[in-house]
């Protein structure tokens, strides 16, 4: 499925009843900013993809390497939702999508049957 207005990437990929969400990022001016408008970006990939958080298997968080960790653990435990931590895994880079963009999110689930 592609995003509309088209990007050079999907908005998800199904494969049965397992879909998997591109990488989600945003521009915005910080790291605070950025972590709620991302995972609303990720909830509205899952219902467009027929799924929601409650069907999540995985969830990825790529961290670019200027940004603390303990500081986007802080921001998942204020936000909403909470994802299940269980299901997290947290990972550093260097770049990607964009110059602004401090973190990049992508999500694997099932489909809502």
């Amino acid at each position: 499925m592609e995003f509309a207005p088209a990007r050079n990437y999907l908005c998800y990929l199904r494969s049965d009843s397992i879909i998997f969400l591109s990488g989600y990022t945003s521009d915005l001016a910080n790291l605070e900013d950025q972590v709620p408008r991302i995972l609303e970006a990720v909830a509205g990939g899952l219902m467009i993809a027929t799924s929601d958080w409650s069907h999540l298997v995985k969830l990825s968080f790529f961290l670019h390497r200027s940004q603390k960790i303990e500081t986007l653990r802080e921001l998942l435990e204020k936000g909403q939702p909470k994802p299940d931590i269980a299901k997290v895994e947290f990972g550093f880079v260097d770049g990607y999508a964009g110059e602004k963009s401090l973190l990049e999110v992508e999500a694997t689930a099932t489909i809502i049957s």
